[in-house]
């Protein structure tokens, strides 16, 4: 029953986000084909349009993801969705635990798909030994892995969509508890929830500056650290996000096991 409900939320939004991956990457290739022609100004200009028009389109596919996950929740919880949902054999805590593997998914898939549409716009031939290059020569003059940091930026940037979402989704739930005004009451709780999240990491990056000379200066006087210290608070506020994320899924869980009040 749990895979049935997954891929039927799967299905549900990635009906509504393929269009977006799809114009993207067409509107990438059609990037690549026109500004190939070197030398001619009327390819460049057409060519430099259709890099606009799929920048815009995987923006707005990372928009929608959010967007889409937002509504998806709040009808499938509370809305015409709703009946249908609490009839099923599942604990609310497996029905949350549904969304949240479908946030990690979508989030996962619009991510790649936005650097699949990146490759294809900006690589050339040995344009990937040219990367190599500079990352030794970087790994060498900085004397950190560059690629751990980069591995952990990524991490970070999913993790903190992942949270944003989250966050958004504490707040629908808080909101609906309300006898009126639930979608005010909704922005204002997920506005809270996110800023507390917000509070948390940097009162532990506080409390680390205070041991960490490096980090202490990154925050007092704008002084870089050294890239293994760099490093290391990235996936430090990677880390963070983690325990932000399972905080608030079973914050969630309890909340909706009290009882839901379905319109």
């Amino acid at each position: 029953m749990l895979k049935k409900l997954l891929k039927y939320e799967l299905s549900a939004f990635y009906k509504f986000i393929y269009p977006f991956y799809g114009l993207a990457l067409l509107f990438a290739l059609l990037t690549r084909m026109f500004l190939s022609f070197e030398g001619n100004l009327a390819a460049k200009i057409i060519g430099e349009i259709f890099r606009g028009a799929c920048i815009s389109m995987f923006c707005s596919s990372l928009v929608n993801n959010f967007m889409r996950l937002m509504v998806r929740f709040r009808q499938s919880l509370y809305g015409d969705e709703s009946y249908l949902l609490h009839t099923l054999p599942l604990t609310r805590g497996i029905v949350y635990g549904a969304k949240i593997v479908t946030v990690l998914i979508t989030f996962f898939t619009s991510f790649l798909f936005t650097l699949a549409s990146l490759a294809i716009m900006f690589c050339r031939a040995g344009f990937f030994q040219t990367v190599k290059d500079f990352v030794a020569q970087l790994t060498e003059t900085t004397g950190g892995n560059v690629w751990l940091l980069v591995i952990g930026m990524l991490a970070l940037l999913w993790l903190e969509f992942i949270n944003l979402q989250q966050c958004v989704f504490t707040g629908i739930i808080l909101g609906h508890r309300r006898a009126d005004h639930k979608m005010g009451f909704s922005f204002l709780f997920g506005a809270v929830a996110y800023l507390v999240g917000q509070g948390i990491t940097l009162a532990i990056i506080a409390i680390l500056a205070i041991f960490n000379q490096e980090i202490q200066g990154l925050f007092v006087r704008n002084q870089m650290p050294s890239t293994s210290t760099f490093c290391m608070l990235i996936w430090i506020f990677a880390g963070v996000y983690l325990l932000l994320v399972a905080g608030f899924w079973k914050f969630n869980v309890r909340c909706l096991n009290q009882g839901m009040d379905v319109e």
